[in-house]
């Protein structure tokens, strides 16, 4: 076995699994600061909520991620 031979062959194409891990990557880069969106919009009104707890925003740094995510959406507003 050398490099010579059998190298190369995957299931699918290289532009399709790019394309394919793009769109994963955006999805869940979506989902992810819609989930910090909305803990950042209640975090004035967690402390007031005596089930705040439950309301999955302990995963967040919500400061950090809101800051990250809007680099984001200033990134694609400049087509990057």
């Amino acid at each position: 076995g050398s490099c010579d031979e059998n190298y190369g062959e995957y299931l699918i194409d290289m532009e399709s699994y790019l394309d394919a891990m793009l769109q994963y990557k955006y999805e869940e880069q979506t989902e992810y600061c819609t989930a910090c969106n909305t803990c950042y919009q209640n975090q004035g009104y967690a402390n007031d909520d005596a089930n705040a707890e439950d309301d999955g925003c302990g995963k967040f740094d919500v400061n950090s991620c809101y800051k990250e995510c809007l680099n984001i959406d200033n990134m694609e507003s400049n087509g990057y």
